[in-house]
């Protein structure tokens, strides 16, 4: 199934369309030739599978290419978007050497998860208090919107980083990514598996205004001084559903 990064090694695949997972959109890394026999053949089997669900298939690699980068233009539209490019420009003046000349690094973080998360509309705790209070999870998007998602352990070790070498990050902005680029329902689905425990979904489709795809291109910190994500989602899962747990148990 197509639970893993894009990065990785392509491997063998099986695809089910089960309660269990519950899935909108599949997701299979296909190898560079015969992608188009390749194609017709995954429809096909879907027919035979799923002969009541529609069959249509994008490429996610189109967009791959549009990683955000740290020399793009800030161009926030909502308020919150607006905000946190005002944060970014004015630490980026603070920094310069021309006007306050002051010890600044700018980090820009993939959508962050982990224990101490207390909103519950985000799509990582609300499928764990779902799975907790065995209640339906309410999904207020169409489920295929894409972003990129990282463990709070990689964040704070990513700032840390940044900190201690200075001298070779003062006054730059540096895009802290994971590779965990997942669709909304990818996530539920990872979860699931993760845990070993269905979760009943309701899609609300009610999000308006949101960019589709959205992740980063964290090449520059690792050139720069070496750092890049190292946890593994499964596993930062596990430890995120134990804090959870007791959080919401208490």
């Amino acid at each position: 199934m197509g639970f893993e990064s894009l990065h990785k090694k392509i491997e063998p695949i099986i695809i089910s369309n089960t309660s269990h997972y519950g899935f909108n959109v599949l997701c299979i890394k296909l190898a560079p030739n015969n992608i188009k026999q390749t194609t017709k053949f995954i429809e096909e089997k879907w027919s035979e599978i799923a002969p009541d669900s529609p069959f249509d298939y994008f490429f996610l690699d189109d967009s791959f290419d549009y990683q955000y980068r740290e020399d793009e233009r800030l161009h926030g539209k909502a308020p919150y978007d607006v905000s946190k490019s005002c944060s970014d420009l004015i630490s980026q003046v603070y920094a310069n050497p021309d006007v306050y000349d002051m010890p600044i690094t700018i980090a820009r973080c993939a959508n962050v998860f982990g224990p101490g998360d207390l909103n519950m509309s985000r799509i990582v705790p609300g499928t764990l208090e779902a799975i907790i209070r065995k209640k339906p999870l309410k999904i207020r998007s169409n489920g295929r919107l894409i972003r990129e998602y990282i463990y709070v352990k990689d964040s704070i070790e990513g700032y840390i980083s940044l900190a201690e070498n200075l001298n070779q990050t003062k006054g730059q902005a540096f895009n802290l990514a994971s590779n965990n680029v997942l669709s909304v329902m990818q996530v539920v689905n990872k979860i699931s598996a993760a845990l070993n425990v269905s979760v009943r979904t309701e899609i609300l489709d009610q999000v308006q205004f949101e960019i589709t795809e959205q992740f980063l291109d964290g090449s520059k910190i690792e050139k720069t001084i070496g750092w890049k994500a190292t946890s593994n989602f499964e596993e930062s899962i596990k430890e995120t559903y134990n804090w959870y747990r007791q959080v919401l148990s208490s």
